[in-house]
């Protein structure tokens, strides 16, 4: 979105989305056209997930929030990172395909 070339952190983001949306029931940005939709991303910050949703445990929002980074280098370096920081979160192991 801001002229780099897709990588596994892109994924990543999309899962951040996904993720925040599943965390507080909506998007992370809104806006009545796909457009400013796309702006929004690039200009703004979402609202942490907590603000939206205080039940939400203050490790799983800042992951969230990495997640959702504008600079590919602020989120996990692929799912395999994020799979161990899942593990370190949660305590438990994760099984893999």
């Amino acid at each position: 979105m801001l002229g780099q070339p897709a990588s596994e952190r892109s994924d990543l983001y999309s899962l951040g989305v996904v993720l925040y949306q599943m965390l507080t029931g909506e998007p992370p940005f809104e806006a009545e056209t796909p457009w400013v939709v796309a702006m929004r991303r690039v200009q703004e910050e979402p609202h942490p997930p907590r603000e939206v949703n205080p039940a939400v445990p203050e490790d799983l929002d800042d992951l969230t929030m990495r997640l959702l980074a504008k600079d590919p280098d602020g989120r996990p370096s692929d799912a395999g990172a994020l799979v161990e920081e899942l593990e370190r979160l949660t305590g438990r192991r994760w099984s893999r395909p």
